[in-house]
C-alpha cells in the first residue's frame, strides 16, 4: 500500500532538468526523495528522475502508437508502458528511463544476474568456462564461417560483456578480433580473460577512425540500444564491402512472444527498449543501406546450418539462461530440458523464432 501511494505521489511530481526551483524547493524535494528512498528501498535516483518520452517512432517517424503491454521493472519498481507504432509495427518502451538511468543499470550486479534481467549471469560463465556457453559461441562462429570461410578476417564483437565470445573466437584461430563493451565492470573482466583488444566505450561515440570490419557481431545487444537507427547506421559505416552483420535478439513475432503476450519474458522494459520483428529489422537495414537476407532466401545448406546453430543457441538458453530465471522463462525451459536435446534444441529454435530474423550484408 505504502509503495503504491508513493508511486501516486511521484507520478504527480516532475523533476526539471534545469534547476528552476528555488533553493528551498530543491532542498525539500531532495529531502523527500531521500526519505522515501530509505523507507521503500527504491534507488534514490528513481525518486528524483523524469521518464523520457519518445515523440516519434525511431524507424518511420510516425507519432501514432497503441499500447502493447505494461510491465513492472525489477530494479526501479516502476510500471512501464510498451507501445507499438501503428505505421511500421516497431514495438518499444515509451516513456523510458533517461540515458543516465539506463547506463547505471549495467554495473557488475547486472552481469552477475542481479539486475533487471535475472537470467543474465555472465560472470559465472567466465568463472566456470561454461560448456553450454561455448556451444552457443560455436554456433555463432558456425554461422559466421558459413559466409566467411577464412579466419583471416577482422571481427568486432559489440557488447562483448565479460569476453566469452571473444575468447572462443581466439580459441578457434581468429586473431584479428576486437571486443567493445559499454560497462567498465564487464570490460575489465574481459581484459583479464582475453588476449584481444577490449575497448570500453559507447559504440556510437567511439571513434574507429578508418577501421573497417568483415564481421560485426552483436549478441543480445540491439534491444538495449537507445537509438537503433543510429546504431545500424554506424554498423553500415564501419562494415567493409561484403561484410556481415550478425546478431541475436528477441523476435516479437515469434510463437514464444505470441503464446505469452504481455507476459513474454523478453519484455524487460528497464533495459530492453526495442522489440523487433523480421519486417522491422528489414526496414532498418534497407533504410541505412544494408542488404537484408531473409531465412527463406538462403540455400538449403545455409538453412540447415542456421537452424542447427539456432538449436545450439536455444540449448544454451535451456541449459544456463533458463535455469537462472525465477519466472515463466525458467519454467518453460526447465520443462523443455526433460526432452532429449537433439529434439528440444530444434523445437526451441522454432519456438523462439530467432532464425527468422534477417542477416545483413554491406553490399
Amino acid at each position: 500500500m505504502l509503495h503504491g501511494e508513493i508511486g501516486k505521489i511521484l507520478g504527480r511530481q516532475r523533476v526539471q532538468k534545469s534547476i528552476a526551483l528555488s533553493t528551498q524547493g530543491s532542498l525539500t524535494r531532495l529531502q523527500f526523495g531521500y526519505m522515501f528512498s530509505n523507507l521503500t528501498g527504491t534507488p534514490f535516483w528513481v525518486m528524483l528522475s523524469v521518464m523520457k518520452v519518445l515523440r516519434e517512432c525511431n524507424l518511420c517517424g510516425s507519432n501514432e502508437f497503441t499500447e502493447y503491454a505494461r510491465k513492472k521493472g525489477r530494479v526501479t519498481s516502476r510500471v512501464f508502458t510498451i507501445v507499438k507504432c501503428q505505421e511500421c509495427g516497431l514495438v518499444f518502451v515509451n516513456p523510458r528511463l533517461t540515458a543516465e538511468e539506463n547506463y547505471s543499470l549495467y554495473g557488475l550486479d547486472y552481469f552477475k544476474g542481479e539486475g533487471f534481467d535475472p537470467s543474465v549471469d555472465y560472470c559465472s560463465l567466465v568463472e566456470k568456462q561454461d560448456v553450454e556457453k561455448r556451444r552457443e559461441s560455436e554456433a555463432i562462429i558456425d554461422k559466421i564461417s558459413l559466409f566467411k570461410k577464412s579466419k583471416d578476417i577482422r571481427v568486432l564483437d559489440v557488447g562483448c560483456a565479460t569476453g566469452s565470445f571473444v575468447k572462443h573466437l581466439e580459441d578457434r584461430g581468429y586473431e584479428n578480433v576486437i571486443g567493445l563493451e559499454l560497462s567498465a565492470s564487464a570490460g575489465e573482466l574481459a581484459r583479464q580473460y582475453c588476449r584481444s583488444d577490449i575497448v570500453i566505450a559507447d559504440f556510437l561515440s567511439h571513434d574507429f577512425r578508418d577501421e573497417k570490419f568483415d564481421v560485426i557481431n552483436a549478441t543480445e545487444v540491439i534491444e538495449h540500444v537507445r537509438d537503433p537507427l543510429a546504431f545500424f547506421t554506424k554498423v553500415k559505416i564501419i562494415l567493409d564491402d561484403q561484410g556481415l552483420f550478425i546478431y541475436s535478439t528477441g523476435n516479437i513475432d515469434s510463437l514464444y512472444s505470441k503464446v505469452f503476450g504481455a507476459k513474454w519474458p523478453y519484455l524487460n522494459p528497464e533495459g530492453h527498449l526495442f522489440y523487433y520483428s523480421p519486417e522491422t529489422l528489414k526496414r532498418y537495414f534497407q533504410k541505412v543501406g544494408l542488404k537484408a537476407r531473409d531465412f527463406r532466401d538462403l540455400s538449403d545448406v545455409e538453412k540447415k546450418v542456421v537452424l542447427r546453430s539456432e538449436g545450439q543457441i536455444a540449448a544454451f538458453l535451456l541449459g544456463d539462461v533458463g535455469k537462472n530465471d525465477p519466472g515463466i522463462k525458467g519454467v518453460c525451459f526447465r520443462v523443455a530440458k526433460k526432452v532429449p536435446r537433439s529434439i528440444s534444441g530444434r523445437l526451441l529454435a522454432v519456438f523462439v523464432g530467432k532464425y527468422k530474423l534477417p542477416l545483413a550484408f554491406n553490399g
